[in-house]
This record gives C-alpha cells, structure tokens and sequence, in this order.
C-alpha cells in the first residue's frame, strides 16, 4: 500500500506534466474525460485500502471493532484536514504541484524504507 501511493504521486506528476505540454485536442479530450475521473478512483482505492488494512492492524479483540474504526475514522478526517489545508495554503503555493507531488512521492519512500527496515529487522 505504501509503494501505490508512492507510485501513485509520482505517476500524478509524470501525467500531469504530458497533459499540460500536450497541444493537441485529442488528448485534452482523453485527459479531462477519462483520465481526470479515473485519478480520484485510484487515490480513493488506495485510501479505502489503506484505512482497512489500519483497521485490521489496529483491532486486537472482536469486541474492539466500533471502537477502533471510530478512533480510526476520527484520525483519518483530522489529518485528511490537516494535509488538505497544509497543502493548499502552503505546499502548493510555495512547491507547486509537481514539488508538491514529488515531496510527497520522497516521503512516502522514507516510510517504506522504514516499514521495510521494521520487517527486515524484528
């Protein structure tokens, strides 16, 4: 889950840079009707995956199941409006959004090489 969305940060740069430096109405055309709306799907499933996958890690008892996913749910919307307002009115303005995309992308590296490390070490 942590390589998609390291995946997912770089390809949103690599696509977002063809897109714009692309002339031609055909591609303007596959770009704001087929690959805009599949973008938001992919960063949703990764998400969505990522937010079970915590649940599951999080829960140890069965009766645990409504606690964990509130205080789980309750995490994920604080920092989804964290980020949000941290990226909009600072990373964006100051990166831009290939920066952006790209301080993202070596993060989410610096979090895969330390769950790596934590699987390979324990």
């Amino acid at each position: 889950s942590q390589l998609a969305l390291l995946a997912y940060s770089i390809a949103l740069v690599i696509i977002l840079s063809y897109l714009s430096a692309s002339r031609g109405m055909m591609t303007a055309w596959i770009g704001s009707n087929l690959v805009f709306p599949v973008l938001p799907l992919v960063s949703g499933l990764i998400g969505g995956f990522i937010f079970s996958l915590a649940n599951s890690l999080c829960m140890d008892r069965e009766d645990d199941r409504g606690r964990v996913a509130g205080v789980n749910y309750g995490l994920d919307l604080a920092s989804s409006c964290i980020g949000a307002l941290v990226t909009g009115a600072f990373l964006i303005p100051v990166l831009g959004i290939s920066g952006t995309c790209m301080m993202l992308a070596a993060l989410n590296l610096k979090v895969l090489i330390v769950l790596i490390a934590g699987v390979l070490f324990t």
